[in-house]
């Protein structure tokens, strides 16, 4: 499925100090901007050097002034790490670069997120920006192909659909709190964060 291209998977034997994001284009260690149109996903940074944000350069919305501008998307009213036109401000390490429709597209997402993915101590997790990745990834295809899919399930959207062949090797995020319960079961409105293998492919269990 596509949604294995959306893993980031580093690629240190390949590519020293270099992964790959969403779209499977390469990300550098030291990025410290979202590229033009794009989003980047950025862990280990802000307060205590433990939270994972996204920060989107939409400089080319409004003539270079996004609304949005400044936005951090962030599981916490608490952390402003994103410059204007998707700077880090934050020290993090870039995990992913992936599209999500500008302004508009990247409020309609983060509100869904939101709702399932903040709770006590979601600011030092990877679940909110894991799950922007992914929804954004879909709405960025779902806008491309003007099919009208959007209800249709896909790889971020909480549920395993294995009748579509996803689990926990093609779309871990989904996947892996039915095939490890113990360690990768999604929070809500508690404070445990699963480890970020639940995020991969193997679930914590290899």
């Amino acid at each position: 499925m596509e949604s294995v291209a959306l893993l980031v998977l580093c690629v240190s034997l390949l590519f020293p100090g270099r992964c790959l994001g969403a779209e499977g284009n390469l990300v550098p260690e030291d990025l410290q901007q979202a590229p033009e149109g794009q989003c980047a996903y950025f862990k280990d940074g802000g307060l205590l050097h433990m939270q994972h944000y996204v920060c989107c350069n939409d400089c080319d919305e409004n003539n270079g002034q996004p609304v949005c501008g400044k936005t951090t998307y962030l599981a916490s009213a608490k952390g402003a790490y994103c410059g204007p036109c998707g700077e880090d401000l934050g020290a993090g390490e870039p995990a992913s670069t992936f599209r999500c429709g500008g302004c508009e597209g990247q409020a309609a997402v983060r509100q869904g997120c939101d709702k399932r993915y903040i709770y006590a101590g979601a600011a030092f997790c990877w679940l909110h920006s894991k799950c922007l990745e992914l929804r954004c990834e879909r709405a960025a295809q779902a806008a491309a192909q003007e099919d009208g899919s959007d209800d249709e399930p896909y790889c971020g959207d909480g549920r395993c659909d294995r009748g579509r062949g996803e689990d926990g090797t093609s779309c871990p995020f989904d996947c892996c709190p039915y095939v490890n319960d113990t360690e990768c079961r999604h929070p809500h409105h508690c404070s445990k964060c699963p480890p970020v293998c639940c995020a991969e492919p193997g679930c914590c269990l290899d």
